[in-house]
């Protein structure tokens, strides 16, 4: 009788033991991904600033590679797509970084893949016309 008592003990700790390790691993995903956001939306102010000053796509992608992670590959002009409408005269800069990140635990999205997107409102002091801009950053390598 006293064995099936320790045995019952021990099975409860592992089980609490599995549960905690899971939780721990679920917080540290869950926290990547939180830095990856607040990454882009750094990304984004920066980017929908410039935009609204008149400043290039080269001025742009200049400034994502130089506070951009290694996680990403560089980002050309090619990579960012900006179309502006001067139909629209609401002096706005709309601009929008899309990243996918790769998540070792399948808790997150499905099989651990999540795109993760950010968008960033300025207003433009450029030109009176509303600017739309994106970047599709793509990852480095099989990680």
């Amino acid at each position: 009788m006293m064995r099936r008592a320790v045995v019952e003990q021990i099975m409860m700790l592992l089980m609490i033991f599995v549960f905690l390790v899971t939780l721990f691993f679920l917080i540290i995903d869950y926290s990547s991904v939180a830095k990856v956001q607040n990454q882009l939306d750094m990304l984004t102010r920066e980017g929908s600033r410039l935009i609204s000053l008149g400043k290039g796509e080269d001025k742009v992608a200049n400034m994502v590679n130089l506070l951009k992670t290694n996680y990403y590959k560089s980002v050309t002009t090619d990579d960012i797509s900006c179309i502006e409408d001067s139909t629209l005269t609401t002096n706005k800069v709309l601009f929008t970084v899309t990243a996918p990140f790769h998540s070792r635990f399948d808790a997150i999205g499905e099989s651990g893949d999540v795109n993760i997107v950010s968008t960033s409102v300025a207003y433009n002091e450029w030109s009176s016309s509303e600017v739309n801009c994106t970047i599709i950053l793509q990852k480095e390598g099989a990680i």
